[in-house]
């Protein structure tokens, strides 16, 4: 058998607004991006599950906020950032590099001295994205926080398609549990790594501009 060749060339950050990715699972689920991190498509997130018929493709897990709290209490935000107005940002300008090994996405980012490598893999034939986060240069403890965006919808769904009347919020261990009404499975997330926290502190993000939906004449504000 052979592998898939192992690519080991950092993309440069004027690049990663117009590069995106693409990781599936086998069922028809996928999770996809642009390289600097936010959404320019309606068809962007982390989990789209791939549900039993009659449901087909759903939105389940939208995007992550990614914040590195450093031992001075110094935060810095990984990535690019997509504000409201819909202008593109450099964010903190943290995002240094992005490559694929064997096919699978992979970030860097610097933070003063701290040097961390972000990954994505979905597992086969499971509607299940998993991302993991590991210090690969610097010295000294950081706090890492991330913040899960959500808006269950149907793949093709309106993006403004109103959201469930109440996500419902339960928690056991380390593991916790959003659900958004009757049309939608539960989805479940987890946190590895010691000591780890969840702090429960919904927001809502009144509107997000889709920019190449946009450029289309799509109206997908959401």
């Amino acid at each position: 058998m052979k592998l898939p060749t192992r690519s080991m060339n950092w993309a440069k950050p004027d690049s990663f607004p117009a590069r995106e990715w693409l990781v599936t699972n086998g069922l028809g689920g996928y999770a996809s991006g642009t390289v600097a991190g936010y959404a320019t498509r309606r068809y962007h997130g982390l989990l789209i599950a791939a549900l039993p018929s009659p449901m087909g493709r759903a939105m389940m897990l939208n995007q992550c906020v990614e914040r590195l709290i450093q031992p001075d209490g110094t935060m810095a935000t990984l990535g690019l950032e997509h504000p409201e107005s819909g202008r593109l940002t450099r964010g903190d300008g943290h995002l240094t590099g992005f490559r694929l090994d064997g096919g699978l996405p992979v970030w860097r980012y610097e933070v003063g001295a701290l040097v961390l490598e972000k990954r994505l893999v979905m597992s086969h034939l499971q509607n299940t994205t998993r991302v993991t986060y590991r210090k690969v240069g610097g010295d000294g403890l950081a706090t890492l926080t991330l913040r899960p965006a959500v808006h269950f919808r149907g793949h093709d769904a309106p993006v403004d398609s109103p959201h469930p009347e109440r996500y419902h919020f339960s928690a056991s261990g380390d593991r916790f549990e959003l659900t958004g009404g009757h049309d939608y499975p539960s989805l479940r997330l987890t946190l590895h790594g010691r000591p780890s926290a969840f702090t429960l502190d919904a927001q809502e993000t009144p509107e997000v501009v889709f920019s190449i939906e946009a450029a289309r004449g799509v109206q997908v504000d959401g």
